[in-house]
């Protein structure tokens, strides 16, 4: 490896041969290059050496100088303040009069200042105190304006809630009132429709039964005339008429032929009077026929007149 290690043992291996006077013959072009290659590395390493020596020294130098510097800067900012000072006692003392007067001219300008200045700061804080007690006050004030609000707006909800309910609550009676009108009208209808046809077809039952029980022309007068309406009285007079008559003629005998009452109603629409002796039968359904033969039993207790 050819570094200075190495060079500096070619130059010295080369002076000693030198000087003991060796004998020994090498290339001539192959020592001179090595001599040659081996002082250019010395030299570049003496360069560099030099150049960081120098660097050195301007760093040595920089260094040094900085107190020297230091000294002189601060020696200097006291002489400019002893220069300043005695210049200041030496006009202090040549203007001293001139210098009392105006002093107290300043001294009053500063006051009447101060005094401005303190008086403008006294009304900005007055009026800001005052902007905020206008801003407080005026916020309590409309906190109670809406709380009044609310409060009013709630009593009259409340009233008119009050009043809706009760003008609900009539119209509601109203029309209860009506539809129960219209509906008792209705059933009233229906209920005299029914009546007036069951009364029809008990006078007709009760006037073949009268036929066949030979009931007198003055009882059957007398009730035509008594009992020529349509109400429940005239219903509950026509069924108990009946009753009697169906006793009278022997229909029913006792308690266990008393169903046989309720399903007489079959009979009604099929009697019909006749022109000769005894009735005439419509034809009857099978679940007429069922049971009970009417006609049989109406034929077997009824004497035809």
């Amino acid at each position: 490896k050819k570094d200075l290690e190495w060079a500096l043992h070619l130059l010295v291996y080369d002076e000693n041969l030198m000087l003991k006077g060796s004998t020994r013959q090498q290339p001539k072009s192959s020592a001179t290059a090595s001599l040659k290659e081996a002082n250019t590395l010395i030299m570049k390493k003496k360069q560099e050496q030099i150049s960081v020596v120098a660097a050195i020294m301007i760093v040595q130098k920089h260094w040094r100088a900085k107190l020297p510097r230091k000294i002189y800067r601060k020696m200097r900012e006291a002489a400019l303040f002893i220069q300043k000072f005695y210049r200041h006692i030496t006009t202090l003392r040549m203007y001293r009069e001139v210098y009392q007067d105006v002093l107290k001219v300043v001294k009053t300008v500063q006051k009447v200042f101060r005094g401005w200045k303190g008086r403008n700061a006294a009304f900005d804080r007055y009026t800001s105190i005052v902007t905020v007690q206008k801003l407080v006050r005026g916020r309590l004030i409309t906190m109670k304006l809406k709380k009044d609000n609310w409060a009013a707006t709630i009593v009259q909800a409340a009233e008119r809630g009050r009043r809706c309910r009760l003008a609900f609550a009539l119209v509601r009676d109203l029309i209860i009132c009506a539809q129960a009108a219209v509906r008792g009208w209705f059933k009233r209808k229906i209920a005299m429709t029914n009546r007036k046809a069951r009364l029809k077809e008990y006078r007709e039952q009760i006037f073949e039964l009268w036929r066949r029980a030979n009931t007198p022309l003055a009882y059957r007068s007398k009730f035509w005339l008594l009992f020529d309406g349509s109400g429940f009285l005239h219903v509950a007079v026509h069924e108990d008429e009946l009753e009697k008559l169906w006793k009278d003629l022997g229909v029913f005998k006792g308690k266990e032929d008393m169903w046989l009452h309720k399903q007489y109603s079959t009979l009604e629409s099929n009697v019909s009077e006749d022109s000769g002796d005894g009735i005439q039968l419509k034809p009857m359904s099978n679940s007429e026929r069922t049971s009970t033969d009417f006609v049989g039993i109406l034929d077997k207790g009824v004497g035809v007149g």
